[in-house]
C-alpha cells in the first residue's frame, strides 16, 4: 500500500496489486477500506494456493 504525506493527512492510500501478467493501481481509497481489501485479497490468494497442492 502506498501512502504519502497528502494522503495520510486525508485518510487515503493507494493498492498496488501485482501478478505475472501484470499489475493495477487502485488509488485514493478510504484508510479502512484499503486496509480490509489489502486482508481480503492476502486470505484468497492463501486459501487458492492450499487448493492447488
Amino acid at each position: 500500500m502506498i501512502q504519502g504525506i497528502i494522503m495520510r493527512k486525508y485518510g487515503v492510500r493507494s493498492i498496488e496489486i501485482k501478478t505475472m501478467q501484470g499489475g493495477v493501481t487502485i488509488p485514493h481509497i478510504e484508510e479502512e477500506v484499503a486496509i480490509k481489501l489489502r486482508d481480503d485479497i492476502s486470505k484468497l490468494a492463501r486459501l487458492k494456493e492450499l487448493d492447488e497442492r
